[in-house]
């Protein structure tokens, strides 16, 4: 991944749903969080992971808000360091129902 996002530098970025998400956020988490609810601090809006927007290249994703499409969180995997970044996410709910 880039400093910028998007990438400015030309890169080409895959753009997926959020079930692209779900095994690389199981190694940080320990469980599947493709059926957790995610609400976005920006713009409110509340779903299921495996509904938000993914942008995955080899070094990491970016996880965007379905709603208003700002970053709801990052995961960078380089140079044998992991790093998570929580952006607008505002609030991960595991279990119990899901969805709007």
């Amino acid at each position: 991944m880039t400093a910028a996002h998007p990438p400015t530098d030309g890169a080409r970025v895959a753009r997926l749903d959020g079930n692209a998400a779900g095994g690389a956020l199981s190694e940080v988490f320990g469980v599947d969080l493709t059926d957790a609810t995610i609400d976005c601090r920006h713009c409110r809006h509340r779903g299921i992971l495996a509904e938000a927007v993914v942008e995955l290249d080899s070094d990491g994703l970016v996880l965007l808000c379905r709603g208003c499409e700002h970053q709801l969180l990052s995961y960078v995997w380089s140079g044998g360091v992991r790093a998570v970044t929580f952006r607008h996410l505002g609030g991960l709910i595991i279990g119990g129902p899901s969805g709007p």
